[in-house]
C-alpha cells in the first residue's frame, strides 16, 4: 500500500495541475502535490490534501504523513470526497466533451 502519492509539476510547464490531482483522491490515495494558485483553489491544504514548495518541504512532509496514519487517511477520504462532490471523473470529461462537440455541430449546421 502506498502511503502518500506526490504529484509533480514540471518546471518547464505552465501546468498548474495534472490528471493526477484528481486521479490519487479518487482512488482514495494521500494527494500531496506541488503547492500552485490552482492547487489551492481546488484542495483545502492539510484538509483534503496537502503541498509543498520545494524539496527540503517534501520530505519533511513525507515522513510527517508516514508516521501520522490516522490524519493521512482521514485527509485522503476527504479528498476522495471532494473529488466526487466536484464530479471530476472520466466519464464527467467525456460527457462534456461529447456536448460540446454536438453544440459546435449543431451551430454549424444552423450558420450553414
Amino acid at each position: 500500500e502506498r502511503k502518500v502519492s506526490v504529484g509533480f509539476l514540471t518546471q518547464l510547464s505552465t501546468e498548474q495541475h495534472t490528471a493526477r490531482t484528481f486521479e490519487i483522491p479518487a482512488c482514495r490515495g494521500f494527494f500531496l502535490g506541488t503547492r500552485t494558485e490552482e492547487h489551492i483553489e481546488i484542495f483545502r491544504p492539510g484538509i483534503d490534501a496537502d503541498f509543498f514548495s520545494n524539496t527540503e518541504e517534501l520530505v519533511e512532509k513525507v515522513e510527517f504523513y508516514t508516521r501520522n496514519e490516522e490524519l493521512r487517511s482521514r485527509i485522503a477520504q476527504k479528498g476522495y470526497e471532494k473529488v466526487i462532490k466536484l464530479d471530476a471523473t472520466y466519464e464527467n470529461r467525456v460527457k462534456g466533451i461529447l456536448e460540446f462537440v454536438v453544440a459546435v455541430r449543431s451551430e454549424s449546421v444552423i450558420h450553414a
